[in-house]
């Protein structure tokens, strides 16, 4: 799996012939509900999808709470929050499915998305991995969710990594700081003149392992949205944030 690039399409798992994947840039305007009029997020994705050749009748969308909820999708929930905000599913940060052509969709700027790939039980998810979501335990909650749900052996998934914010341009405060080195190791913290930084990347991988994700499976670590203009980040542009929109199907 290689890295995204500014100038071409991003696939998750270009090795999977039967999962499809990838990111909107910067340029293709705010996918996030959030800090934009409807009207613009709509016409944003509708023209994305169609640069991407996705059919916004069969994407999935969910409320964002930087939480670790894990919703299995179903053919019933074709159509959720893709072009209605009061749609979307109700307080949940990851999607998971078996059904083919779903495509589950998350907006993000410097959090993680991150993609999940099951081959012998042809089951994808997709989650949004935030500090409190990392905290809580999301990325281990899906594994966790497609062995329940699916049979998945977390020694045989796939996961990638989409753009996220890289250690050096995520500063926190020594609580933060705190936090993440108790739950997941100190290495997790960079400390710098005095000042912390947080490993998203790490933690996130740190959390697979410790659900039994296959070392031999770690995921590249993906550019940095904070330093790459390409990608919007809310560190580097503040607010209103032009979230990009990640995206993950089966076919």
């Amino acid at each position: 799996m290689q890295p995204p690039e500014a100038d071409r399409p991003w696939q998750p798992f270009p090795d999977l012939d039967h999962v499809v994947g990838g990111i909107s840039l910067k340029r293709d305007g705010a996918m996030s509900w959030n800090g934009e009029t409807r009207e613009e997020i709509v016409q944003n994705r509708q023209r994305y999808f169609e640069l991407a050749g996705i059919d916004p009748r069969l994407a999935v969308g969910r409320e964002q709470v930087h939480g670790a909820t894990v919703y299995r999708v179903t053919p019933a929930d074709k159509g959720r929050g893709i072009l209605e905000r009061d749609s979307r599913i109700p307080g949940t940060d990851a999607l998971m499915t078996d059904e083919r052509g779903i495509i589950l969709t998350t907006p993000h700027a410097d959090c993680a998305p991150v993609f999940f790939a099951d081959p012998e039980h042809h089951a994808i998810a997709l989650a949004h991995a935030g500090r409190c979501g990392i905290l809580a335990g999301i990325a281990a909650k899906v594994l966790r969710s497609m062995a329940d749900a699916f049979g998945t052996d977390p020694q045989t998934v796939h996961v990638a990594i989409g753009p996220t914010i890289c250690t050096h341009a995520y500063e926190v405060d020594s609580g933060v700081a705190g936090e993440f080195a108790a739950r997941f190791g100190p290495q997790m913290v960079l400390t710098e003149n005095g000042k912390f930084y947080l490993d998203l990347v790490a933690s996130i991988v740190a959390d697979l392992l410790e659900a039994g994700l296959n070392p031999s499976a770690i995921p590249l670590r993906p550019l940095c949205t904070a330093t790459n203009p390409q990608f919007a980040s809310y560190r580097r542009d503040g607010a209103p944030v032009r979230s990009m929109l990640s995206w993950l199907s089966m076919t």
